[in-house]
């Protein structure tokens, strides 16, 4: 997960016409879920803090962009839920939390 460092339009994204991002702060999750019933489904934690810290210091939020940890090996794809996708009882929805200290 990567901070992206400019503007965007949803109706403008194409694979090979995407915002830029920054690697400060980026952070890699390798967790193989959903493979097989031996590998079943699950939930990804990503710390994010120093994204979020760079946003609060007065960096530009323009959002956070999920890749592949290699967009050229078929063995790391993610599939993830947007946010309208709706289980019912909130538990795959995905979501920022945020605990801060005022």
């Amino acid at each position: 997960m990567r901070r992206i460092t400019s503007s965007w339009s949803s109706s403008d994204i194409a694979w090979s016409d995407q915002p830029s991002t920054t690697a400060t702060g980026a952070v890699t999750n390798t967790a193989a879920k959903g493979y097989s019933s031996d590998c079943p489904a699950g939930t990804m934690n990503l710390d994010i803090d120093a994204i979020v810290k760079a946003w609060a210091g007065g960096s530009s939020t323009y959002g956070l962009r999920i890749a592949g940890a290699s967009e050229t090996d078929s063995y790391t794809w993610r599939r993830f839920r947007s946010a309208n996708y709706v289980s019912g009882d909130g538990s795959t929805e995905p979501h920022l939390t945020v605990a801060y200290n005022p």
